[in-house]
């Protein structure tokens, strides 16, 4: 049972997925992979949500094996806290399940976008500058990757705050 009944605000959102963007590869291990990060951005909201035995319960759910590209991970979580927000401990198997069914799917298309994709196009309009100067072609590389990895992350905080008003109607 909830013991707060917080709703979720856009500095709620920023958080989450800032909380995300840098705890996910940072914590990264081969036991439970990114696990750590997923749980170090939700901790705030469980503590806020949960008290004493639920809590408890929660922590150890939320801190299972979890594995997805870092930039898709948001989607996930984005869901995860808006079910939590509504349902709250009632929607733990939802939750988990959400969370098993979706990170398979999203790791492999964001490591085919973010890790091969955007790369090879980047690195391919970059090369064209080669004659040019090679301090040029690495700067323009790195603006490229600078660029999108800054879109990417404004899309994800978009996303998120959809797909959470979305779950929060139904």
């Amino acid at each position: 049972m909830k013991t707060n009944s917080n709703k979720l605000t856009k500095k709620d959102l920023f958080r989450a997925n800032w909380r995300w963007l840098w705890a996910s590869q940072l914590s990264w291990n081969y036991e439970k992979m990114m696990a750590p990060g997923y749980f170090y951005t939700v901790l705030p909201f469980l503590k806020r949500w949960y008290k004493d035995e639920e809590l408890v319960e929660m922590m150890q759910m939320q801190s299972q094996f979890f594995n997805v590209n870092a930039f898709d991970g948001n989607f996930i979580i984005g869901m995860d806290l808006a079910i939590e927000e509504k349902q709250g401990s009632k929607a733990k198997e939802t939750i988990a399940g959400l969370k098993t069914g979706l990170m398979g799917p999203l790791a492999g298309v964001g490591d085919t976008i973010f890790g091969a994709i955007i790369k090879s196009i980047s690195i391919h309009q970059s090369y064209k500058f080669i004659k040019s100067s090679i301090n040029l072609n690495i700067s323009i590389y790195s603006f490229i990757i600078s660029f999108i990895t800054s879109i990417i992350f404004f899309i994800n905080k978009v996303i998120i705050k959809f797909i959470t008003k979305i779950i929060i109607i139904v």
